[in-house]
């Protein structure tokens, strides 16, 4: 593997047909990994790295960052500031937010594109932007009130925590809800904007059951509450005779449970 440094200031880096250790340290860095499976810290400053062809694992670090993982199966995390962040061809896994979090959510308002393939995608903190493209995807807003796009294919929404917008897009698609949706005023719920009866379906977690929801119409809408504690998961756009079955659903992954390289501090 060849190691390739950058210095203080603005640099490009260039890697090799080969795999690539590339850490490009301060100043804002243009970082091309070729190809092979590149392992890339972009660190301090406002990156651009493009991971090319090859299975590759990048680290936005700090400030705001554009990340394309190119071709391949890549493993893109944007850490933090707000970043945007495609996986590019490929059954990509996105992570937008620093995996320790970040002490102002504010700042960790990405943009993350799965494009092609079938990807999974984190949003981890911050009010996020999620647009998962072609392919069957695998949503995740995390914290605050985030916006997901499942776009083509049949795809998983789950907002997590906050007051999320949930589009499904074209395909069959599942909108999960569990005890932590929404929150004690309508305000704090979901919205689920394209809900199709026939194609469409919600899955309940957390020891969410359908029998356990209060479903009422208002504006034309329906309003679904957890019936025992009366708070309010979501809203559908649209439909006024909701219908749901209660499929097993599938396992949740957890972005931080699989072994993952340590990012390399400045």
């Amino acid at each position: 593997m060849a190691s390739i440094f950058g210095t203080a200031e603005n640099n490009t880096l260039t890697g090799t047909s080969g795999d690539d250790l590339a850490i490009a340290e301060a100043g804002n860095d243009v970082v091309l990994g070729l190809e092979g499976n590149d392992l890339i810290f972009a660190n301090t400053g406002a990156d651009v790295v493009i991971g090319n062809a090859g299975g590759d694992v990048i680290f936005g670090g700090k400030d705001d960052d554009s990340i394309d993982g190119g071709g391949d199966n890549d493993l893109l995390f944007g850490d933090l500031g707000n970043d945007t962040v495609a996986g590019g061809l490929g059954e990509d896994t996105i992570v937008g937010g620093s995996l320790l979090g970040s002490a102002i959510p504010q700042a960790d308002r990405d943009r993350l594109l799965g494009d092609l393939g079938n990807d999974r995608i984190f949003g981890n903190v911050g009010a996020d932007t999620i647009d998962g493209g072609a392919g069957n995807d695998l949503l995740y807003g995390g914290k605050e009130g985030d916006l997901l796009l499942g776009g083509t294919g049949d795809d998983r929404l789950n907002g997590q925590l906050g007051a999320d917008t949930l589009t499904g897009g074209g395909g069959r698609d599942a909108f999960v809800l569990d005890p932590t949706t929404g929150g004690a005023t309508l305000a704090d719920a979901d919205v689920i904007t394209d809900f199709t009866q026939g194609d469409d379906r919600l899955e309940l977690d957390g020891g969410l059951t359908f029998d356990g929801l209060t479903l009422t119409v208002q504006d034309g809408n329906t309003v679904i509450q957890d019936a025992q504690t009366g708070e309010f998961l979501a809203v559908v756009l649209g439909v006024t005779d909701l219908e749901g079955t209660e499929p097993t659903p599938e396992p949740i992954p957890d972005p931080i449970s699989e072994p993952m390289p340590e990012p390399i501090p400045d």
